[in-house]
């Protein structure tokens, strides 16, 4: 009878866990289904930038609403569409915020839980961590600070609900953009984008007005792989540094840029600030310093995106 009692206790505790988040959980209210998780503030919540889209104001629906009428209002204070994650003010706050955790002590096999509000109640999806990695980078080339998969596809509804360690605490959130099957936005994204949004309304991300592609030269018997300048703006920051058609860009501010999407990510956050720049040109190493500008907006062909860029996995 052991292994019964063992089943049923490991049943209840996640019933459990679930229905301590479960308060922290909202549905929002639009015609793509959608959830809202609670920050670290009673008055914040965060959700995927996608399912809100263009709206200022959006309603959620909290948990036990007792008809389809019972919503509280929220605005939204601003969104990052390259990291996928939004931010929302709460009219009416909650008693009180989830645990955030970090991700550190993860281990592959570990049982964790994707919640979402895809309709009134809450909704779970039992899985495990199948595989961590280090940092990656989304399709608009916003850092991600840690990789974590999870085994199986995430359901319709869970984007911008939690995903929830075996203690409770909640490791990040979920999103079907950027990857197949679904990906996760660990807690140290989560909170810092939440903080830059709270500040700004906005992510300030730096550009240097130029296009590039993968490139490789050949020194010798060595291969130095990096980003191949095709145009380089006029007047623009890089144009400002000296940077030329034909250079092969190394790195910015200290990291390696073998594909476009580091280039968006080494900018993240480096608008009107100076930013050393390392190019390989006419066989030797030249080092440059330029001070990005401000991009007004992020798309799939913005700087450093090639049309057809998918983004880059975990290192």
């Amino acid at each position: 009878m052991q292994p019964h009692s063992d089943f049923q206790t490991l049943s209840s505790g996640i019933a459990d866990i679930v229905a301590a988040v479960a308060p922290s959980l909202f549905q929002v209210a639009l015609r793509r289904a959608g959830t809202a998780v609670v920050t670290t503030r009673p008055d914040r919540a965060v959700t995927a930038a996608h399912v809100v889209g263009p709206h200022n104001r959006v309603q959620l629906r909290p948990f036990g609403a007792a008809g389809p009428d019972d919503v509280i209002e929220a605005e939204v204070i601003g969104r990052d569409r390259a990291t996928d994650l939004a931010l929302l003010k709460l009219a009416t706050p909650v008693a009180a915020p989830p645990t955030w955790a970090v991700d550190d002590g993860l281990r592959v096999g570990e049982l964790v839980f994707a919640l979402g509000r895809p309709g009134r109640g809450v909704a779970s999806a039992l899985g495990q961590l199948s595989r961590l990695g280090g940092a990656w980078w989304t399709p608009l080339g916003a850092p991600i600070d840690r990789f974590i998969d999870v085994d199986g596809r995430l359901p319709d509804g869970y984007s911008g609900g939690p995903l929830v360690r075996a203690d409770g605490s909640l490791l990040g959130i979920n999103t079907h953009a950027h990857l197949p099957g679904g990906a996760v936005l660990p807690t140290r994204t989560v909170l810092r984008i939440a903080d830059v949004l709270e500040a700004h309304g906005h992510v300030r991300r730096g550009q240097l007005g130029v296009t590039v592609q993968p490139g490789t030269v050949r020194r010798g018997d060595e291969t130095q792989r990096g980003l191949l300048v095709t145009d380089v703006r006029d007047g623009g920051p890089a144009a400002a540094a000296g940077l030329q058609t034909g250079d092969l860009l190394l790195d910015v501010d200290g990291r390696a840029t073998t594909h476009p999407a580091h280039l968006l990510g080494a900018l993240f956050g480096r608008a009107e600030l100076p930013t050393a720049i390392r190019i390989l040109r006419g066989g030797g190493g030249v080092e440059l310093m330029a001070t990005p500008s401000e991009a007004p907006s992020l798309d799939d062909t913005g700087e450093g995106a090639a049309r057809t860029h998918r983004g880059c996995g975990p290192r």
